[in-house]
C-alpha cells in the first residue's frame, strides 16, 4: 500500500515538473546507450584480455523507444527507457550488425535541465536506492 501511494506520489511530482509524457530526448536516449555499451564492452575486454589494449569500434543508430517509466533514483527523478536499436560493431577481423538489439537505460535529467545522466544498478541493486551509479552523458552533437 505505501509502495502504491509513494508511486502517485512520485507520478504526481513529476507531473507538477512537467516531466511525464516529455522523457528524454532521442539523442540523449542514443548517447546513454552507446555510453553503457561502451562501459560493458570495457568490462568485458578487461576479464577477457586483461594485459590487452584490443579496442572496437561500435555505432549505434535506429533507436526505437517503446517505453519510458518514470520513477525515482536516490531521490531524484528518473527514467527506464526500453526499446530496440542497430547495432554495427567493428572488431579487427570482421564487421557485426545486429538489426534488433533491446536495451534498457535509466536516465536523469539535471536541475538545469539540459543534461541528463545515465544510471546503472549497482550488482542487481534495482530497488536499492543506495545501489546506484551515474555518469555525465555528453551532449549529442
Amino acid at each position: 500500500m505505501l509502495r502504491i501511494a509513494l508511486g502517485i506520489l512520485l507520478a504526481i511530482c513529476l507531473s507538477a515538473c512537467g516531466l511525464v509524457g516529455g522523457g528524454p530526448p532521442k539523442a540523449v536516449v542514443e548517447s546513454a546507450i552507446a555510453l553503457q555499451f561502451s562501459q560493458t564492452q570495457q568490462e568485458i575486454s578487461q576479464l577477457l584480455t586483461p594485459k590487452g589494449n584490443r579496442k572496437s569500434t561500435f555505432t549505434v543508430s535506429q533507436v526505437k523507444v517503446n517505453r519510458q517509466t518514470p520513477m525515482a533514483i536516490q531521490n531524484a527523478p528518473a527514467y527506464r527507457v526500453e526499446g530496440t536499436f542497430h547495432l554495427k560493431l567493428n572488431l579487427r577481423t570482421r564487421r557485426v550488425s545486429d538489426q534488433t538489439t533491446p536495451f534498457e537505460v535509466y536516465l536523469q535529467p539535471q536541475p538545469d535541465g539540459q543534461t541528463w545522466r545515465l544510471a546503472r544498478p549497482l550488482a542487481n541493486q534495482k530497488d536499492d536506492e543506495s545501489g546506484w551509479t551515474t555518469y555525465p552523458i555528453e551532449s549529442p552533437t
